[in-house]
This record gives C-alpha cells, structure tokens and sequence, in this order.
C-alpha cells in the first residue's frame, strides 16, 4: 500500500464504476483527497467508455492538400520560392542571350542550315574539307537538345 493511498479508495472506485456512489462511501470521497481524485478519474475515464465524446470524421486529404497549398508562411514558398525566382532569371537571362546571338548571327546561321541538308551531310563527310560542318551539326544538336531539356526543367518547376 502506498503512504498516501486510502484503505476505501477501490470500493470508491468500484461504486463510481457501477453509477452507484451515494451515503457514507460518497462522504467519505468527499473528505479523503485521495479517493475524491479517484473519483473523479473513475468517473471521466466510465464517461468515455460510454461514447459520451462525438467521433469526428477523418480530415479529407485533398481539403488538407489545399489547406497546406494557401499558407502563405509555408518553407516552401517562402524559401523555395526565392530560390526558385533566382534560377529562373537567370534562365531568362540564357535564353536571352541565345535569342541575341541567334538574331546577330541569323544570316551565318541560314548559311549554315543550307549546308546541313541530309544529302550534304552524307557526301560531305568523305571530303575532309567539310568534316567541321558535320561536327557542328552535331554540337547545335546537343546544344539544342540540352536548352531543351533546362527548359523543361524551369516550366516543370513552375507548374
């Protein structure tokens, strides 16, 4: 037995379980600190048994979703949301630059394009002479492709 445990404290709890603490048992819970705590905890831990606390519904994950998409402190946008204005300047600025370069070098690059036709390319790579037009063609694929594909990245970003 604990110091400060009460000899009556189980037969207050059992008459608090059963509904039926009344007379001297209910006095006594009174005055005794010890079996008036019991009491009380008997009696909100019986309440719950019984169901008297409304179930609420599960939160639907896509409200949750939306919730968590409109808080305008979240990490994401605040932090990320900086960063991400970086990268795409500079990006603007790349793409900027190629758009210069290409309408400053147009008239080359039309040259070139007449050059690059299939049948050239084919005849061509025997002759030593037009090797670099091949390999050119090559690398403004590549160059192509890797704009492209950086592109795509900043618009995926973005959505």
């Amino acid at each position: 037995m604990k110091a400060r445990e009460c000899p009556n404290e189980h037969e207050v709890v059992a008459a608090t379980r059963r509904g039926a603490l009344d007379g001297p048992l209910k006095a006594h819970a009174n005055a005794c600190r010890a079996c008036s705590e019991s009491a009380r905890v008997t009696a909100a831990l019986v309440s719950l048994a019984d169901g008297d606390i409304p179930a609420r519904s599960p939160v639907d994950p896509r409200l949750l979703w939306l919730k968590a998409q409109l808080v305008p402190g979240s990490f994401d946008r605040v932090v990320g949301g900086a960063a991400s204005r970086g990268v795409i300047a500079v990006w603007g600025v790349v793409a900027a630059s190629w758009a210069i370069l290409l309408a400053w070098r147009w008239s080359d690059l039309r040259r070139l394009f007449e050059l690059l036709t299939p049948e050239r390319l084919l005849t061509s790579s025997a002759n030593p002479a037009t090797v670099p037009v091949a390999s050119l063609a090559v690398v403004m694929l590549m160059v192509a492709v890797t704009l492209g594909i950086m592109l795509h990245q900043v618009f995926v970003e973005e959505l």
